[in-house]
């Protein structure tokens, strides 16, 4: 009787820890794409935002050498 109790208790905690087990796993993946998800999402907005500072900085030169043409144009 002892041994069918030691087995039952042991098939008890065992049951009860491998769905927790699946939980945190499951928990886990989900955290590790979420985080993903967010780098992913960060690292674009960096690249825009580089992006968008090179289009300035191009836009900033050609209004420049349009400017230094039309001086020169009138110079001369």
């Amino acid at each position: 009787m002892k041994k069918l109790l030691s087995l039952l208790s042991v098939l008890t905690i065992s049951g009860t820890a491998v769905p927790t087990t699946i939980a945190a796993s499951s928990y886990r993946k989900r955290e590790k794409l979420n985080s993903d998800i967010n780098d992913l999402q960060a690292n674009n907005l960096e690249v825009l935002a580089r992006f968008k500072r090179e289009e300035n900085t191009n836009q900033q030169k050609s209004l420049l050498e349009q400017m230094v043409q039309l001086i020169l144009l009138v110079l001369s």
